[in-house]
């Protein structure tokens, strides 16, 4: 095994910082730095070293030089831009990046990079754009497939994080892929109705016992109203209809001056019974019996009646008017009488 010193201080200090040992990848670099040596990885491993060490400020004052020292170079921006992501400055790391988007440039770090920034900038779909174009161009790199299986189970879209392995036997394999493949598969265990990964969906015994295994959710029924509607006692007077019973939420009520076979009282007839043809019984009833009413009917019969009466005291008094003018003389009512006497006898 290669010591890291016998490496160049920048490879070495790249070692070093993947070992957690920053403060040793600092000391190294100390003096390229301050000389401001033409050397971009130098200046990169600083800065990574010194976020390490939580020291930002002078992270962010090495990640300035690099970029004023080395304005092309793919690699500073690249690495930048996504200090500058962790910072959440999301818009400059995007303008970092875009122009080289732009170029035509494919990097798959490049990619990653920009998919961070346009998520923070809530920018998802041109980020789901891009990802995508990184994975069809690079379909098996580890940063694109992570980064692509992250913003996956972050969005609880785990099927497609199971798909998107499909075929990568190889990275199914990693770590990182084995925690999100089984937190997918977990999650679409845990959910009604959904099917496992590694189920047989052509087996239609499993078929079936899923389906029977799935929770319904018992169909609400709502109430059919009655259609019953109470029979009120009959008025002594009615003839053919009862009186309407007073207007409830089931019976419509009674139009006054309506005759009882007009179109306003034709559906409230207290006689109907329900649709098993049975008269309803008082239980069934909601309200207590009303009182009954005076019957159109009926009253059309009193009406006549007074009209009779009245006709006869008419004729009462024509018959005493003409009497007394004939006592007075005015007229002679005596062939009348005559008339009279004889229909009486031949009645007799």
């Amino acid at each position: 095994m290669v010591e890291p010193q016998t490496l160049p201080p920048p490879q070495a200090a790249a070692k070093l910082n993947d070992e957690g040992k920053f403060a040793e990848a600092k000391a190294l670099l100390s003096d390229m730095v301050e000389k401001g040596e033409k050397s971009p990885p130098a200046f990169l491993q600083m800065a990574r070293a010194l976020r390490g060490l939580k020291d930002l400020e002078a992270a962010r004052s090495v990640e300035e030089r690099a970029l004023a020292l080395f304005p092309q170079n793919v690699n500073v921006k690249l690495q930048v831009a996504n200090a500058l992501s962790s910072d959440r400055n999301f818009d400059r790391a995007l303008n970092l990046l875009s122009p080289l988007l732009e170029e035509g440039k494919t990097d798959a770090p490049l990619f990653v990079g920009a998919s961070i920034a346009l998520r923070g900038l809530a920018r998802g779909d041109e980020a789901e754009m891009l990802e995508l174009r990184g994975l069809e161009t690079h379909p098996e790199q580890p940063g694109l497939v992570r980064r692509r299986a992250i913003v996956l189970s972050q969005n609880k879209r785990f099927r497609e994080l199971i798909d998107l392995f499909d075929g990568k036997e190889a990275l199914a394999r990693q770590p990182w892929a084995g925690a999100l493949l089984d937190e997918a598969k977990k999650a679409l265990a845990d959910q009604p109705g959904t099917v496992e990964a590694d189920e047989d969906d052509t087996d239609p015994g499993a078929m079936l016992a899923r389906v029977a295994t799935v929770p319904t959710e018992p169909q609400r029924v709502e109430p059919v109203p009655s259609q019953t509607i109470e029979a009120a006692p009959l008025s002594p007077y009615a003839t053919e209809t009862a009186s309407p019973a007073r207007p409830t939420t089931s019976v419509p009520s009674y139009t006054p001056g309506a005759r009882s076979g007009s179109p306003e009282n034709s559906t409230s007839s207290p006689m109907r019974t329900s649709s098993s043809g049975a008269r309803p019984s008082p239980s069934q009833t909601e309200r207590p019996r009303p009182t009954p009413s005076l019957e159109p009917a009926y009253v059309e019969r009193r009406s006549g009646s007074r009209g009779f009466v009245m006709f006869l005291i008419g004729l009462l008094v024509l018959i005493a008017a003409a009497y007394g003018a004939h006592v007075a003389g005015f007229i002679d009512l005596t062939p009348i009488f005559d008339s009279v006497s004889k229909l009486v006898q031949a009645a007799r």
